[in-house]
Formats: structure tokens, C-alpha cells, sequence
């Protein structure tokens, strides 16, 4: 990621707007954050909807995928 590169110590990735997650994006979360967590050690998922913050919880991915910002309703 450009940004870690860039000396950035943290990612703030905005998923306010996707209204669907497969297991394909799920997986390629996990591998940025595995690729990225030693340079960039807060990293954190924010606007996360209700839909998504339930489908880390059943996955188990919201341990290490955190999320940020207001629940929502």
C-alpha cells in the first residue's frame, strides 16, 4: 500500500458506501491488513454499516478488522 510506503502509521479505510461483501473482498481485507499491520499498526474500517459490522462479527475478522465511527441505526 502507498501509503505505508509512505511512512503513514495508520489506514483509515471508508466502507460507508459498499453495500455488499463477498468473501473475496473479506479475504483481500485480511491480507492488507496482514501486509500492513507491522508499518501501519492502527489500522481500522470506518462508516462500517450495520450489515458489515454483523458479518465481521460472525466471521470472527472483527478481532483483527476493527471498525470506527458512529454504529449506525
Amino acid at each position: 500500500m502507498q501509503a505505508v510506503e509512505q511512512g503513514h502509521g495508520s489506514i483509515l479505510l471508508d466502507v460507508g458506501h459498499v453495500s455488499y461483501m463477498d468473501s473475496l473482498l473479506l479475504g483481500e481485507l485480511v491480507q492488507a491488513y496482514c501486509s500492513t499491520v507491522s508499518e501501519a499498526p492502527r489500522s481500522e474500517l470506518i462508516n462500517a454499516t450495520k450489515r458489515l459490522r454483523e458479518l465481521l462479527r460472525i466471521t470472527k475478522l472483527d478481532r483483527i478488522l476493527k471498525t470506527a465511527g458512529p454504529e449506525p441505526e
